[in-house]
């Protein structure tokens, strides 16, 4: 999955009707209704105002709104217009002036998902680096070690210290086999690790 560099806005007519497009990179719900709060305040007047998201690191949370269009003729096909372009952390605000020529529902999902590949093909994609961040419990003969090892290879975001310690670090996912691996021929495999989150950033 791959997400976009930077917002893009591009305006088209069809059939009369106009259709302007705002995209974005956005971090969750909050931020796409954002975007979707600034294009009604950007055009107060206009007749719909359609958007789709889409989130997180496998795409998994999306949603999609008409704004009065008939059912299924434009946040849905906004929204697969995002999804088969195999982006995530997206959000797409299409806001269309009518123009006095009904376009039927074909049309309009043309238009409506063809704004939004045409904003996609603008944008400048950026690949995403996927962070774990993991709970390691260590017993007390190896802490000083494993903490050491840790703030080397990740990034530590929390300590409790014990017997046995828990130390929180963060690391790049196609890097935390490796880090585990090393950690448990330093420690006799006495390090258990459990995975407590997944996140992505755009570097």
């Amino acid at each position: 999955m791959r997400s976009v560099k930077a917002p893009v806005s591009l305006e088209s007519v069809v059939s009369k009707s106009r259709f302007i497009v705002y995209l974005t990179r956005v971090r969750d719900a909050a931020q796409a209704g954002a975007l979707l709060a600034e294009a009604r305040r950007l055009h107060p007047d206009a007749t719909h105002h359609c958007f789709a998201y889409v989130l997180g690191p496998d795409a998994g949370t999306y949603r999609a709104a008409d704004d009065g269009e008939p059912g299924g003729t434009a946040g849905t096909p906004m929204l697969e217009a995002i999804r088969k372009g195999g982006y995530t952390d997206v959000a797409a605000v299409v806001v269309r002036y009518y123009g006095g020529v009904k376009l039927g529902a074909g049309g309009l999902a043309r238009a409506y998902g063809g704004a939004v590949r045409a904003a996609l093909a603008k944008a400048e994609p950026v690949d995403p680096t996927v962070y774990e961040t993991y709970a390691a419990r260590i017993r007390a003969p190896f802490i000083g070690a494993v903490e050491h090892e840790l703030r080397a290879l990740a990034k530590v975001v929390g300590c409790v210290y014990g017997d046995p310690a828990e130390i929180r670090c963060r690391v790049r996912a196609k890097d935390a086999s490796s880090v585990v691996e090393r950690l448990a021929r330093m420690t006799s495999s006495s390090v258990d690790w459990t995975l407590i989150d997944t996140s992505i950033e755009y570097e």
